[in-house]
């Protein structure tokens, strides 16, 4: 059985981009999408009636933006927001997160997704911060399916997205191999492989055909980061996920799935 898991991060982050997600669902080759639970467009993304029909995993956020629950002591700075991207990747590393709080916004991510009507199909994490030990120690016990996006990128994968990713790739690597048996041992599961992680901004029908040469027995995982660019919206919504949408809704690439034996599947299949 070879089974394919295409999923789109970031739905929720604005109305550009959840409109893109659900053309690349309903038109295209997604099949599963991430929801941004604490971002601008989440309201715009649960409203949508097509959500129904699109599975969305959590893609918790504990770096960018104001959380759904708190106060915190180690998440947020004073003004009651995360600290950033980098920032928030120097207090992971450095063992300076509270795995209690990062539970408990998880919880609270999870709860308000629940209100909407959204079940979870798998947890994933917003800039691949769930991979680092510390975070992911803090979700372990999480009461949702124990699905879980563990990445491990192909070698020509990262070839395909330019050596400028090296740097990245290798540190996910090393936190994904690090986290895997805490994960393994509270009973999660996840695809055989994972690739996509390294090509924002360089999705085309090409790069879409070369990573379907890389899936195996199993079911893989290709993230994807379709929308529409919207103004004030970096860095979610620029000209790059446009490109990435017209890509998965190009018929050589589900044509490309059949040629290859695939099935389209969603993290039900995990």
């Amino acid at each position: 059985m070879r089974s394919l898991i295409i999923n789109a991060d970031d739905l929720g982050a604005d109305p550009a981009r959840n409109r893109g997600i659900f053309e690349a669902a309903e038109r295209g080759v997604v099949t599963d999408a991430s929801l941004l639970v604490n971002a601008l467009g989440f309201d715009d993304a649960v409203r949508d009636r097509r959500i129904r029909a699109l599975p969305c995993g959590l893609h918790l956020n504990i770096s960018e933006g104001k959380p759904v629950g708190g106060p915190y002591r180690t998440l947020t700075s004073g003004a009651g927001e995360f600290f950033g991207k980098d920032e928030t990747w120097r207090l992971a590393l450095g063992g300076l997160l509270d795995p209690a709080e990062i539970r408990q916004e998880a919880d609270a991510q999870i709860a308000r997704m629940r209100r909407a009507g959204v079940e979870p199909t798998h947890l994933d994490g917003h800039q691949h911060l769930h991979l680092v030990p510390r975070v992911a120690a803090g979700l372990l016990a999480l009461s949702m399916p124990r699905r879980v996006r563990t990445v491990f990128e192909h070698p020509d994968g990262t070839i395909l997205a330019g050596p400028h990713m090296v740097p990245f790739l290798n540190r996910v690597r090393e936190m994904s191999a690090a986290s895997r048996p805490l994960w393994e041992a509270a009973g999660w599961r996840w695809p055989e492989r994972h690739l996509g992680a390294a090509l924002i901004g360089a999705v085309h029908p090409g790069t879409l055909l070369r990573l379907l040469d890389l899936c195996g027995d199993g079911v893989t995982e290709i993230l994807v980061h379709p929308g529409y660019p919207q103004a004030g919206s970096l860095p979610f919504s620029t000209a790059d996920r446009e490109i990435e949408l017209e890509a998965l809704l190009d018929p050589r690439v589900r044509e490309g799935i059949g040629a290859r034996g695939l099935s389209l599947a969603n993290w039900s299949a995990v």
